[in-house]
């Protein structure tokens, strides 16, 4: 057809109503009409074009529903998110005979109330997820976390936990701890790729009686991070490798001797080897080799501190724009000022802001950490926010909802997602780190910034020691 844009003859999008694009048009780049900003076009009124964030709360977009008449953003078809879920999601629970079985009832209730849109979404772009529900509707598949767990194609293959956290969420499903269940679901596929029956006991041995032991005794019964997760699948991943390169040079674990430790460090057909460190040193304990030995990592990588005007710059703007999120501005605040991890700001919860007579405080550690304005009144903010999340399941030690959730139940920002959102909005945070310790150790003594801000004896007398020759520096640059 004849683009209604360019006026070119090419297969156009949106003939139906009567406004034809090519796809050159559709993904360039206009002037929305609310904000102003070029970006991509995904709605035409009237008024002039929308980006997508302003069309989400223009007026344009609602309309009532055919069905039930509710005024709001129609999903497909002229129904409303809770229309058009009733119409497809109870249809594939439906029993051959007509019947709804009263828990697959429930679990079309949890996955309606606690978002309807998401539900239909996951619905349509997972062929997992719908083959998942159209098998309960006919009584192929129970409502365990077991027969959830033998629906996944693979071990990267997160289809499934969305559907699984609604239903933990509302009651369906007992809690239990996701992040190991997913370890131990990679290791089965990780040992069910190996072809050799010795490489196969080896791992085995390794991975479940070694690493995964080694977790649980360290987590005392508490929910583990995704981190833990993440060091133990390097590991394991690297033992493969390892095993794999040893064949390559006509050895074996048993027959392995230091020189080819040494071949394989310098070797560059693969990154990373130090991190084969904890399996050879099993291996050596369990009596599968002997005389072995890699050492620790090379010291790690020092990041240049953040300069103190940067630093500062940086801290002002996200204390008095609001054009960022809270949470980025929360988070970002608790680096730049008091030093904490992506990690342990993860894993925050309402519990731990305590707000009373005398101000609002975060208890980081043993001493509660008294929060200034406007710092208080954005970490309040985030507490309402992470509240009224409806249907959260805490996965947590102080059973309080997290403050920074994710959109699946009972799930919080990892550690990675966390670190990339604040490299979004411009905060390095590791030189943001590391500037706002330096500055802290200046202004008080090691002991009570381990109280404060739950850092290691060790960690703060070197941070202190580090602070003192910053601060003489300093000095010396003042007098000349």
């Amino acid at each position: 057809m004849q683009c209604s844009t360019c006026d070119k003859i090419r297969p156009c999008f949106h003939s139906a109503d009567g406004t034809p694009r090519c796809r050159a048009c559709l993904t360039k780049l206009e002037p929305c009409t609310d904000c102003g900003r070029p970006s991509r076009v995904v709605a035409r009124t009237p008024r002039g074009p929308f980006c997508e964030n302003c069309w989400e709360v223009a007026p344009e977009a609602r309309k009532p529903c055919q069905q039930c008449g509710t005024v709001e953003k129609l999903f497909h078809f002229g129904l409303c998110r809770r229309c058009a879920g009733e119409r497809h999601l109870r249809q594939p629970l439906t029993s051959p005979n007509g019947e709804v079985r009263p828990e697959l009832d429930k679990v079309a209730t949890a996955l309606l109330d606690f978002n309807s849109r998401r539900t239909l979404l996951y619905l349509r772009e997972s062929a997992t997820a719908k083959q998942l529900v159209t098998d309960l509707g006919a009584g192929a598949c129970d409502l365990t976390h077991e027969d959830l767990d033998a629906r996944m194609p693979g071990p990267k293959d997160l289809s499934v936990d969305y559907f699984r956290s609604v239903l933990v969420s509302a009651g369906i499903l007992p809690v239990r701890d996701e992040y190991l269940a997913r370890l131990e679901r990679w290791i089965e596929f990780k040992i069910a790729a190996l072809d050799d029956p010795e490489d196969r006991r080896l791992i085995t041995a390794f991975a479940r009686w070694d690493r995964v032991v080694r977790i649980r005794r360290r987590a005392r019964g508490k929910p583990i991070s995704p981190a833990a997760v993440d060091v133990a699948q390097s590991q394991i991943g690297k033992a493969v490798t390892f095993l794999t390169w040893l064949k390559k040079h006509d050895a074996t674990l048993a027959t392995c001797d230091q020189t080819l430790i040494d071949l394989w460090l310098t070797s560059e057909d693969h990154q990373g080897p130090y991190i084969a460190r904890a399996f050879v040193a099993w291996a050596v304990r369990s009596k599968y080799a002997s005389s072995l030995s890699i050492p620790h990592r090379p010291q790690r990588t020092f990041y240049r501190p953040l300069d103190a005007d940067e630093r500062w710059t940086i801290a002002r703007q996200l204390l008095n724009d609001d054009s960022y999120e809270t949470k980025d501005r929360v988070a970002g605040l608790m680096v730049l000022l008091y030093g904490q991890t992506p990690a342990k700001i993860s894993r925050l919860t309402t519990a731990h802001v305590l707000h009373d007579e005398n101000g609002v405080a975060l208890q980081l550690h043993k001493t509660p950490l008294r929060l200034p304005p406007p710092l208080d009144e954005l970490v309040l903010q985030l507490v309402e926010i992470a509240r009224s999340h409806e249907h959260m399941v805490m996965s947590n030690e102080q059973n309080a909802p997290w403050l920074f959730p994710t959109q699946r139940p009972g799930k919080p920002l990892t550690n990675r997602r966390l670190t990339r959102r604040l490299h979004n909005i411009g905060l390095p945070s590791e030189a943001a780190r590391c500037a706002a310790l330096l500055d802290l150790c200046i202004q008080m003594p090691p002991a009570v910034l381990q109280r404060l801000l739950g850092v290691s004896a060790f960690a703060a007398e070197r941070w202190a020691a580090g602070a003192v020759r910053t601060a003489y520096a300093a000095e010396v640059a003042r007098r000349s």
